[in-house]
């Protein structure tokens, strides 16, 4: 489960970089360098937050 979702991020991330750099916008390496604040690190962290508790309720129920 946790790879398989890893993966679709992966997969998007690199799709979404490569339409944006067919219109021109090449933010790989500004999407690297890319310090979040505000709003989006507190949902950053909620998302961290979630994901980990998926991760260790699926290793209990193992």
């Amino acid at each position: 489960m946790l790879a398989r979702e890893l993966w679709v991020v992966k997969d998007r991330q690199i799709i979404l970089e490569a339409v944006l750099a067919r219109h021109g916008l090449d933010l790989a390496a500004e999407i690297a360098a890319f310090q979040p604040e505000g709003a989006i690190a507190d949902r950053l962290a909620a998302e961290r937050a979630a994901l980990l508790e998926r991760l260790i309720t699926t290793l209990a129920e193992g």
